[in-house]
């Protein structure tokens, strides 16, 4: 295999991670994350971020084939912070869409744009969670069982993400 070699990367630890309390949005059922790859006193799922979750979800929220239950990641990192949001749709597919904004203007002004991203995407630290809520949606709904409540009820209670 020729060209491949090493690639210095810097060395790997997990992150601070919780979940928070779940989040009744535009007829969708939030189930919000935060992972925290540096320190931040903002409030992670103020509204100014609430608003841009919902300004990233389709609506109606619940249809034929969207049971309306999404998740979102709020990465607090550097240089940037990362917000994944993710929805279960067409029956077993996961929609996702990247975020992104300046850390340290984010720091200054909590407010601070978001804006959407394709030169960047989630990493290993938010898999970690996006991980869970696959398994979790097999396990609730996908088993045979459709049970959605089942699905929002189960959360990762793992205190870092990576």
């Amino acid at each position: 295999m020729s060209g491949v070699g090493s690639f210095p990367c810097k060395p790997f630890t997990p992150r601070p991670a919780h979940a928070h309390a779940l989040i009744d949005l535009d007829a969708w059922t939030l189930k919000p994350y935060a992972i925290l790859g540096r320190d931040s006193a903002a409030d992670l799922f103020d509204a100014h971020l609430l608003a841009t979750i919902a300004a990233a979800l389709p609506t109606p929220a619940r249809t034929a084939s969207r049971p309306g239950v999404a998740f979102a990641i709020h990465h607090i990192a550097t240089p940037l912070d990362y917000l994944i949001v993710c929805w279960w749709d067409n029956e077993n597919e996961l929609f996702t869409r990247v975020l992104v904004r300046d850390a340290a203007a984010a720091d200054r002004d909590p407010a601070t744009p978001w804006r959407a991203t394709d030169r960047e995407s989630f990493c290993v630290w938010d898999m970690d969670i996006m991980q869970h809520e696959r398994a979790a949606y097999v396990r609730q709904v996908l088993s045979g069982n459709g049970d959605v409540a089942g699905y929002v009820a189960d959360r990762t209670t793992k205190p870092t993400a990576g």
